[in-house]
């Protein structure tokens, strides 16, 4: 038998795919409370963001989900996020511009 170990974050109803599929014997999960699913997520998120290679074309749709990530459990606007890209965009600059000088 084949045994494997995960421990992650997991979202919409993928546990309950497990405990209803009768080739898994055993899963064994937990909900998180907001305080720590939203550091779980912050850690996923930031885990996700470094994997998206730059020239790759699923780039944008990766973006997406994990702007709609943010969105939805932080209750953040679309404005907010776009306010947010602008101002890191804004701080590389001068960083880069600080360290070209």
């Amino acid at each position: 038998m084949i045994r494997f170990y995960l421990q992650k974050l997991v979202r919409d109803k993928v546990t309950k795919k497990c405990l209803d599929d009768p080739g898994v014997l055993h899963t064994e999960c937990r909900e998180l409370d907001k305080q720590e699913f939203r550091r779980e997520l912050v850690h996923k998120i930031h885990e996700e963001a470094d994997e998206i290679p730059l020239g790759d074309n699923q780039r944008d749709e990766s973006l997406k989900e994990l702007v709609d990530a943010l969105r939805q459990d932080f209750d953040f606007s679309v404005e907010q996020v776009q306010a947010e890209m602008a101002r890191k965009k804004t701080e590389q600059r001068r960083l880069r511009q600080t360290l070209l000088h």
